[in-house]
């Protein structure tokens, strides 16, 4: 058994734990390779053992754990007398559970089932819960699962992990979602009165007072709203019950609809039609995918945007009021990439190589002119 004094970086351990489990989620039995492979790892280090046993009840693949005993189980059925002591040996191998050898199997996978538990009410409570930025603020979260959630300016999101499923509601502003793969743990988003699933996958969510923005970065989302919207005010989180599919999107695809729209009717119109003029569904090139999704890494970019939607832009990650004084400024076309949160770079920027006067008038209030 390996040694429990390895060192070994506890996010790389995480790391391949996760990439295990991806492997044994898959449709095929795992092979006797994979099986050796697996219980090689595990013998590396306590720190190895542990955090497969903690991501694996995240995974909802508390099974694959014993089923991976079953087939020395059988072949131990028909050795009589060796069943127990085997399939022990197996468990104590593999995780490293010091049972006796006379510990019969119905026993051992109990008292696994039992610390796959402990480890659920562990993570959820350490997990959910409520997540705030306030203006100018990004945070980056990685979740119980393995996921990672990335928090634009002022926004708020909601987390709550169960057994059934991984639910998230934005309920204001913007986030970035890179989740990790679980075919039976379904990663809900709900934001407004709609709802973007998605399973290993990547994608942005941002809500407004009007509408929902949905951009996918990676892999394919599944789009929903309510059949009905009569009774419900903008903003307002739908049941999941009265929710159904108005749309796939793709990778590099952007998708806007209101939140007030009804999804019947846009799920029954003509493709191309109704149907996209509703979602105004556009397929984004990968520049500008990595532009409109570049304050993840904490900056902003723009590449010929006018200068009033730059400045609309700008403002969601500042106190500061930018008002212009010259109509004749709102088309002028901006490019540059500016980092969150240097006002002054800027708007030294605006006025060396745009030709922007920029007026400080006060701490609160800034005017551009020509």
């Amino acid at each position: 058994m390996g040694s429990t004094h390895e060192i070994t970086d506890p996010k790389v351990i995480a790391r391949e734990a996760r990439e295990w489990l991806i492997r044994l989620d898959g449709d095929e039995e795992p092979s006797a390779a994979e099986k050796a492979s697996l219980r090689a790892w595990t013998e590396r280090s306590d720190a190895h053992r542990e955090e497969l046993a903690r991501i694996s009840q995240f995974w909802d693949e508390a099974s694959v754990l014993t089923e991976l005993s079953i087939p020395l189980q059988n072949e131990a059925q028909n050795q009589r007398g060796q069943s127990k002591g085997l399939a022990a040996n197996w468990l104590k191998g593999f995780m490293g559970f010091k049972y006796a050898g006379a510990l019969s199997m119905v026993c051992v996978v109990g008292l696994v089932l039992f610390a796959f538990n402990t480890y659920n009410n562990t993570l959820n409570a350490a997990s959910n819960g409520i997540y705030s930025t306030a203006v100018g603020e990004l945070q980056t979260h990685t979740l119980a699962d393995g996921s990672v959630l990335r928090i634009n300016t002022d926004s708020q999101v909601e987390v709550n992990f169960n057994a059934e499923a991984r639910s998230i509601r934005l309920l204001r502003g913007e986030a970035h979602f890179e989740v990790s793969h679980n075919k039976r743990w379904p990663f809900d988003v709900y934001a407004g009165i709609g709802r973007v699933k998605a399973v290993g996958t990547a994608f942005s969510v941002r809500l407004s007072d009007e509408r929902v923005r949905v951009i996918v970065s990676e892999g394919r989302v599944d789009l929903a709203a309510p059949l009905d919207t009569v009774d419900q005010k903008p903003g307002e989180l739908a049941a999941p019950a009265v929710l159904q599919s108005i749309g796939l999107l793709e990778r590099r695809q952007t998708a806007s609809f209101d939140n007030r729209m009804n999804a019947a009717e846009a799920s029954s119109a003509t493709p191309g039609t109704e149907s996209r003029s509703l979602l105004n569904v556009n397929t984004l090139q990968e520049v500008e995918l990595g532009r409109q999704l570049s304050w993840r890494e904490g900056f902003l970019v723009f590449n010929a945007q006018p200068l009033s939607q730059v400045v609309a832009e700008v403002e969601r990650y500042t106190p500061i009021t930018i008002k212009i004084l010259d109509e004749d400024l709102n088309a002028l076309r901006i490019g540059g990439r500016f980092k969150i949160g240097e006002m002054d770079a800027m708007f030294d920027v605006f006025e060396s190589s745009f030709g922007i006067t920029v007026d400080r008038v006060d701490g609160k209030n800034v005017h551009l002119k020509k």
